[in-house]
């Protein structure tokens, strides 16, 4: 995918707004985009290791938790311009503190 149109992508994305758009360059550099159909599991509530903050550019995934630890969250849908795994990544040593899977086709960086 062309670096403009990525970039584009990245400015209506959570949390990335209100990087320089240099920054947002030479990172649309470094994203590689993947396809999984709808249905797809990619990720087990505290089992999964998340290597990589995830991007929604197409589809909606589904995140459920089983843990009581987690309040008022039975089910939680993220679309286009959405981010999971900062938390995970961040405070959890890389481990899902939801599962997702794919409501519909979804490409993700």
């Amino acid at each position: 995918m062309e670096p403009a149109v990525v970039v584009d992508f990245l400015k209506d994305c959570t949390g990335f707004q209100m990087l320089p758009d240099q920054v947002l360059r030479r990172l649309s550099t470094k994203l590689s985009l993947e396809y999984f159909p709808a249905g797809t599991p990619l990720f087990v509530e505290g089992q999964s290791r998340i290597e990589n903050i995830i991007l929604i550019e197409v589809g909606t995934l589904q995140l459920s938790s089983e843990s009581a630890t987690v309040h008022n969250l039975e089910k939680l849908v993220l679309e286009r311009g959405d981010v999971f795994g900062a938390i995970s990544v961040l405070l959890n040593n890389s481990l899902s503190i939801r599962s997702v899977h794919t409501l519909t086709d979804c490409f993700l960086y």
